[in-house]
Order: structure tokens, then C-alpha cells, then sequence
């Protein structure tokens, strides 16, 4: 039967063939006819949205979740109960929370990298040769105090914005003032 305008029903509806929604249109749920929670697809731009216009969070209960493309080949997100949450590019883990904190697969890449706690680096690990008004590597609430790379195959110590002493390419440790400490 069609039914035009809004169905309201206090029992429990059951549908052996399934439920068909056409496209642009929403299966609203809570309000009257706008809803807190939408389900919808646009034909017209190929987009499927669940919405959730509510004023509280969106939550989806399970213990596993699994977040894949739209074939269903390659994992996109993996979250599992009491365990890792793990992001995928291209099918290969990336990102993964683990019990003694993240693993990253990869470079990290970003402006400025603040990182707090023990650091476990298994193989190279690379930065910009940095300034000595902002040396690559530095510290939270002293940025101008560390070391960077001036030159190539060359390291300098820096205090409060100033190089105080050099290695060079020869390994020969030079103070900022010039000539060799010995």
C-alpha cells in the first residue's frame, strides 16, 4: 500500500522484502520529519551520509568496528575492544594505537612536532636542517635553544638564539667566536 504524508505506528514494523529508500531521501530518526539522526544518499553527487543533527555525540556500539572501501577490499579503519585502533593508506596500517602508545608505519610529516614521554625511533629518523633562531631539534617553552645542521655535514649547539659551538665536516669542534677548542 502507498502511503503518502507521515505513518505513525506504536508497533514493531516487519519487512521480509527489506525497506527501500529512493535516492534523496532521508530515514529520519527522533523529531518530527527533520530528525536528530539521518540516513540518506544523493544520487546526484554519489554521497551516502549517516548525519547526526543531535546536540549529544554520534555513538556506534560494537566490539570490533571495521571501516572498509565501498567493495569491501581494502580496510580503511580498524578498531578493536580494549585494543589497537589502526588507520590504513592503501591497504598497509599507518597509524596504531597500541598499549604502550603509537606506532607509526612511515614518515611523519608536520611543521612542528612536539612530543612528550620516552621516544623509540627504529631506524632514521630526519628533520630540517633548522636555524639558529629556531634549531630542528628544541624544547617545549625554549625553541630557541638546541641543535641544528648550518651547513652540510656540520652540527652547532645553540643557547637563546645564538650558535655557541660548531662541529664541522673535519669533526673538529669550533667555538661560535672562532678557532678550535682544544
Amino acid at each position: 500500500a502507498l502511503v503518502t504524508g507521515i505513518l505513525t505506528t506504536t508497533a514493531k514494523a516487519v519487512s521480509n522484502g527489506g525497506i527501500g529508500i529512493p535516492d534523496d531521501v532521508k530515514l529520519t530518526f527522533g523529531g518530527t520529519g527533520t530528525g536528530d539522526l539521518q540516513i540518506f544518499h544523493d544520487a546526484t553527487n554519489s554521497f551516502s551520509a549517516i548525519s547526526d543533527q543531535g546536540t549529544g555525540p554520534l555513538v556506534l556500539l560494537s566490539n570490533n568496528l571495521l571501516v572498509q572501501n565501498a567493495g569491501g577490499t581494502e580496510n580503511m579503519i580498524t578498531a578493536t575492544e580494549d585494543g589497537a585502533v589502526t588507520l590504513f593508506h592503501n591497504h598497509v596500517a599507518k597509524l596504531a594505537t597500541a598499549s604502550g602508545g603509537v606506532t607509526v608505519t612511515g614518515e611523519v610529516a608536520a611543521a612542528t612536532l612536539d612530543i612528550s614521554g620516552a621516544v623509540d625511533i627504529a631506524g632514521q629518523s630526519t628533520v630540517t636542517g633548522g636555524a639558529v633562531s629556531a634549531p630542528s631539534y628544541s624544547f617545549t617553552g625554549d625553541t630557541d635553544t638546541g641543535i641544528s645542521r648550518p651547513t652540510a655535514n656540520a652540527v652547532n649547539i645553540v643557547t637563546a638564539g645564538t650558535e655557541r659551538v660548531r662541529i664541522d665536516s673535519s669533526g673538529s669542534l669550533i667555538k661560535a667566536s672562532g678557532g678550535l677548542i682544544k
